[in-house]
């Protein structure tokens, strides 16, 4: 959602664009809507929820580590031996980063040309609506197409972890009633 690329003081607003506009284009957002309004605007507050300005703009760090745990396992499922491994990959990953913070350096990553390119536009649209130069309505549309490409590599990712999630459970399932699952259809992990 874009909704928290705007200021919190906006956020009410724009949910009633949001909303009118999946009304009028016959779109059945209520239930996504409702959960929005009862936990994430009620409960967390829109100034809480608000990345407006941020440099980071993520407002559940520990969504956005669950997300990397996840990429860096691959895997809905990993045997122990993988589990323990990945773990203390990360472990290490984030000990040097530590290290580098507590020295005065600035950690880097690899940024790809799409995440700049996605976070320039969000920072024009940003700049253009506090000129007043476009509206709330026209700053969501803008803001849209460059965290749909996000939202379906999400999608994707967690679509392929529910993939091997089922065919795990497949293979418990076939184990179980004394059928050993097909090798051929077997993904053996590293």
């Amino acid at each position: 959602m874009v909704l928290p690329l705007l200021p919190g003081d906006k956020i009410n607003q724009s949910l009633r664009i949001v909303r009118r506009y999946a009304r009028r284009n016959k779109v059945n957002m209520n239930l996504l809507l409702e959960y929005y309004e009862r936990f994430w605007i009620a409960k967390i507050g829109c100034d809480v929820l608000s990345v407006h300005n941020q440099l980071r703009r993520t407002n559940n760090h520990l969504e956005s580590f669950h997300n990397k745990l996840r990429y860096s396992f691959g895997v809905a499922h990993p045997n122990l031996w993988i589990f323990l491994n990945k773990l203390r990959n990360l472990m290490q990953s984030t000990q040097i980063t530590i290290n580098q913070l507590s020295n005065g350096l600035n950690p880097t990553r690899n940024t790809r040309g799409k995440f700049i390119a996605d976070s320039e536009r969000i920072k024009y649209a940003t700049q253009q609506i506090q000129l007043r130069l476009i509206n709330i309505d026209e700053f969501l549309k803008r803001c849209s197409y460059s965290v749909a490409s996000y939202e379906e590599r999400l999608r994707h990712f967690s679509l392929q972890i529910l993939y091997e999630y089922d065919n795990d459970n497949e293979e418990q399932i076939q184990e179980q009633e004394g059928n050993p699952p097909y090798a051929g259809d077997r993904q053996y992990r590293m």
